[in-house]
């Protein structure tokens, strides 16, 4: 038979609500009292009821993580886990733990609603990709604390922390102009692939800081495929005068970028040098290796939950910022 709360508190000669806020640490109780009924409980082989603590302190100790992460998510954006990691490192160092749910767009705000309404997190951590003006309404109601990895794509009162795509792209364009690739080619994502869009906004403004710009027909949009970067590549091929460079705006274009340019025996970066953003899934897998700019989204996680925290106690407390310094990672490509 399991040991309760009662039996250690009939064994200490205390009240039950004094052995529930001693094991929670309450200031309220006495050191030595404290460093008693934890004796008390650890002889008696006492396991706290977290069901029961939750209704006592109205506190979970958990934090909960909502995204979309559908199959091949591993393939095709591994940065995802690495922010979970960095999140997950981060929050435990302070007793608590993380939950991660996969939650479709259309399903997000009847799922946020029913976590609010069960009580089942302190805290929330939902992904950009996800939020919506409904569900940022429900958030912000909620007075729950949170954060939104990525900064949404319209005027937003919630608080987020995001990577900063436009000083990447700004980034990008100096290493290119400094290696003499000019001319450049950049090869986005559709119009609504905000990172992409961010991306080369810092390109486009770099190169008026140096009073160049993009060509028209150098500004490509696809739809962030293998397939796609291929047919970039043929349609840059074809052009009277080719760029001396390409900037993808992500490592799936460049790698279709690089296999249609061997396909075609264009050499690299003899013929035409090639950049891109984010070293995975592919950039360190291309003959020759793409060169990038990177970020640690490991850090990145790990400063969400540090931010999370301070939340925590500071429930008012509103963060919008960009976070970790944008690397290049220079390859054979450039």
């Amino acid at each position: 038979m399991s040991v309760s709360i009662k039996d250690v508190a009939n064994k200490a000669g205390v009240s039950i609500s004094t052995v529930s806020k001693a094991l929670n640490d309450k200031s309220s109780v006495s050191s030595s009292t404290i460093e008693r009924i934890k004796q008390t409980a650890e002889e008696m082989g006492y396991v706290p009821n977290s069901r029961a603590r939750v209704f006592a302190t109205k506190e979970t100790k958990q934090i909960v993580f909502v995204a979309d992460i559908p199959k091949d998510t591993a393939f095709y954006n591994p940065h995802i886990f690495e922010i979970i990691m960095g999140l997950q490192h981060s929050v435990s160092k302070s007793g608590y733990s993380l939950i991660v749910e996969s939650v479709e767009k259309k399903e997000a705000l009847e799922y946020i609603s029913s976590l609010y309404k069960k009580n089942m997190a302190d805290a929330l951590v939902v992904h950009a990709s996800i939020i919506t003006k409904r569900l940022e309404s429900l958030i912000v109601k909620s007075n729950l604390p949170h954060l939104i990895i990525g900064q949404p794509d319209y005027q937003s009162t919630l608080s987020w922390i995001d990577t900063d795509n436009t000083l990447s792209g700004a980034i990008a364009i100096r290493h290119l102009l400094k290696k003499d690739y000019y001319p450049v080619a950049f090869v986005g994502g559709k119009a609504d692939d905000m990172i992409s869009l961010h991306r080369f906004e810092g390109a486009e403004r770099e190169l008026k800081q140096n009073n160049l710009s993009f060509e028209e027909q150098y500004v490509l949009s696809t739809s962030s495929t293998i397939v796609s970067g291929m047919n970039a590549a043929k349609k840059i091929l074809k052009m009277e005068k080719p760029p001396r460079s390409v900037l993808c705006a992500n490592s799936v274009i460049a790698f279709g970028m690089m296999q249609e340019l061997r396909n075609q025996k264009i050499k690299v970066p003899k013929d035409v040098a090639v950049m891109t953003f984010d070293r995975y899934p592919f950039s360190d897998f291309t003959e020759p290796r793409v060169t990038s700019v990177d970020m640690n989204m490991y850090e990145i996680g790990e400063e969400a939950g540090s931010i999370l925290i301070k939340n925590l106690s500071h429930p008012n407390l509103r963060i919008q910022t960009f976070t970790s310094e944008p690397c290049i990672f220079e390859r054979e490509s450039t």
